[in-house]
């Protein structure tokens, strides 16, 4: 199963090196980070469907914490 999350931003580069080190490092769970000139995505690759809802609800909580931190500078 898969999921795609994509997110416009001013700082795409930057916030691609913060979510990296935190959606890495679990076999169950596998994150892909793409950046474009404005925006990021984050594929999600998992065997069920309750690692499909969390992984992708872990991913899009950090992600967008990580976004207002970087646009309130």
């Amino acid at each position: 199963m898969k999921s795609e999350l994509e997110v416009e931003t001013n700082f795409p580069k930057q916030l691609k090196m913060i979510l990296e080190p935190s959606l890495s490092g679990n076999n169950a769970v596998k994150h892909k980070i793409r950046t474009s000139d404005s925006s990021v995505t984050i594929q999600t690759e998992v065997d069920t469907m309750g690692q499909l809802r969390g992984g992708t609800d872990g991913a899009l909580r950090l992600l967008s914490l990580s976004k207002k931190i970087l646009e309130e500078q």
